[in-house]
């Protein structure tokens, strides 16, 4: 009875201690005497003293927390996504409205040089509204890069402490003969917690009291008192969007971009469902105004009586198309690919980017995925001559030399660099 007291009385000043779980005191029969008038009984003893907790509902609590951190860190993103295109400062509508009402008072009155000077004027107005929204929302890409790095190293440094812990457990058990060790389990309870903030996290117990943690889609970080360290850098595609790796002494082994749940989970949707598709969009408006301004304008006359020009750099020009295209970096040599893509019907473009593959055998067979759904646009085997020509969704992939092995991946990004393409002319 002493002993259920000190229990009750560390549960009552332990009341507002984070993680800590309610104990009870277990009691048993000791064992009884033999006498001549029968076994006479010796009272109890204390048996265990045990923790109040179900893990049913502790592995509840950590997925409520991840789901919640998860839509948190994605509202917060695209709530600034959101404010910067709604807003009447920034938005890009006016900016058109203003170019289209000067190219309205320039073709009223074709002698004005006034009229054509505003038009000029409002012609690079909108060019620079549209790359200050491009260039916002690429610092909205380096903000996620670096808020991915510091919670990958939130996560290895949690992933170190649970290992820590599962080793003085194992110790402090004794191989499973000991008492549990209720505080030592509290504080692992609670870094798991703390974990799930930043990532889907998933559990299992083991014999000798540790217990194994699995991150994302089932990705191991802690086996035992074995970890791993996660770490963000730059991807092996785009460099500037950064990836998840798990680092093992010199070499990088990338996470697949599903990650799962908490605040890693919340960016990486983030930027596969908004950021993405927003930067694409945005260079996809400004292929469709350059190419339809340069067509339109060559159709008619200037102020000399020549026939009119581009207004802004042509949207197939060389350096721009083969910029379309970016080698991963795990590509195998000879690195003498020469491959760009033209752009030929802006109707039929999407905001999605899109996938080259060569899965083998041999660098002859290859795939072509679009990203945004998966779905596979072109598949069949290159040929030996070159130049090749693979035309899907409004645009052609030209691959004008080169050696593929089995493993190389490509990036096709038609739309993406599309508001960086719109330089002025004249």
């Amino acid at each position: 009875n002493q002993t259920a007291l000190s229990v009750t009385g560390n549960n009552i000043v332990n009341a507002n201690t984070e993680g800590y779980s309610r104990q009870s005191v277990s009691q048993a029969t000791t064992i009884s005497i033999r006498t001549s008038a029968g076994y006479l009984g010796t009272g109890v003893q204390v048996n265990d003293i045990y923790r109040n907790t179900e893990k049913y509902l502790v592995d509840q609590v950590v997925q409520d927390i991840s789901a919640l951190s998860n839509f948190d860190t994605y509202l917060f993103n695209i709530s600034q996504t959101n404010n910067l295109l709604a807003s009447e400062q920034t938005s890009l509508s006016k900016a058109m409205n203003g170019y289209f009402d000067a190219l309205n008072e320039a073709v009223n009155d074709p002698g004005s040089l006034l009229g054509r000077q505003l038009l000029m004027s409002q012609t690079q107005q909108m060019v620079s509204s549209f790359e200050g929204v491009e260039s916002r929302l690429l610092e909205q890409n380096q903000s996620v890069n670096k808020q991915m790095q510091a919670a990958a190293g939130a996560v290895t440094s949690l992933g170190q402490q649970i290992a820590e812990l599962n080793q003085v457990i194992a110790d402090s058990q004794g191989g499973g003969t000991a008492q549990s060790p209720n505080d030592l389990l509290d504080e692992r309870d609670t870094l798991i917690r703390e974990l799930s903030k930043y990532v889907n996290v998933s559990t299992i117990d083991r014999e000798d009291g540790g217990m194994d943690v699995f991150i994302g889609q089932n990705q191991p970080l802690v086996v035992g008192s074995e970890t791993q360290k996660l770490i963000a850098g730059p991807g092996n595609q785009d460099s500037s969007r950064y990836e998840l790796f798990f680092s093992k002494g010199t070499e990088l082994q990338n996470i697949p971009r599903q990650m799962a749940g908490g605040e890693l989970g919340g960016l990486v949707r983030f930027r596969n469902e908004a950021l993405d598709p927003a930067l694409n969009s945005l260079g996809r408006i400004g292929l469709a105004i350059t190419e339809g301004i340069n067509q339109q304008n060559r159709l008619g006359m200037d102020l000399e009586g020549s026939l009119g020009g581009n207004v802004f750099a042509d949207i197939n020009e060389a350096s721009l198309a083969s910029s379309r295209v970016r080698d991963d970096s795990r590509n195998s040599p000879p690195f003498n690919k020469d491959m760009s893509i033209t752009i030929d019907d802006l109707a039929s473009l999407t905001i999605s980017d899109y996938e080259l593959t060569f899965p083998g055998p041999g660098g002859q067979q290859y795939n072509i995925v679009r990203k945004s759904d998966g779905e596979v646009m072109e598949k069949g085997m290159l040929g030996n001559a070159r130049p090749q020509e693979i035309s899907i969704d409004g645009f052609t992939l030209h691959i004008d030399a080169g050696t593929f092995t089995a493993g190389d991946r490509f990036l096709l990004q038609p739309t993406r660099s599309g508001v960086g393409q719109m330089q002025m002319q004249i």
